[in-house]
């Protein structure tokens, strides 16, 4: 169980280098939460903190060769996205409460940090 500190600090990662998104799947889509970065053991603290999801990678950047390192992607999709926001949406900021509202998910609420 990850603690106050932790979920805060996964919370600061998302809101600078996360997305939220609509990932379609047939005829529906489903909520997708990702998180793309070249530090592999950032991405997976945040995969360990959040314990929802899956980590991908390593992937080779398709531009400039051998200079670029290799880049690490976490993502959760459906209930598990819908259980990360409900855990790190408290401290994340009114522009991304505001993103996530354009997908129908809610990060209002009396345990609202920011």
């Amino acid at each position: 169980m990850a603690t106050l500190e932790q979920i805060a600090w996964a919370a600061g990662l998302f809101e600078g280098e996360g997305s939220i998104t609509f990932m379609p799947r047939g005829e529906h889509a489903d909520l997708q939460v990702a998180l793309v970065m070249t530090d592999e053991d950032v991405v997976r603290r945040f995969d360990a903190i959040v314990d929802r999801g899956r980590v991908y990678g390593p992937y080779s950047p398709l531009s400039h060769g051998l200079r670029r390192k290799p880049i690490w992607r976490w993502m959760a999709t459906g209930d598990a996205a819908h259980d990360v926001l409900d855990l790190i949406g408290p401290w994340l900021s009114p522009r991304r409460a505001a993103q996530a509202l354009r997908y129908g998910v809610s990060l209002e609420g009396e345990n609202r940090k920011t």
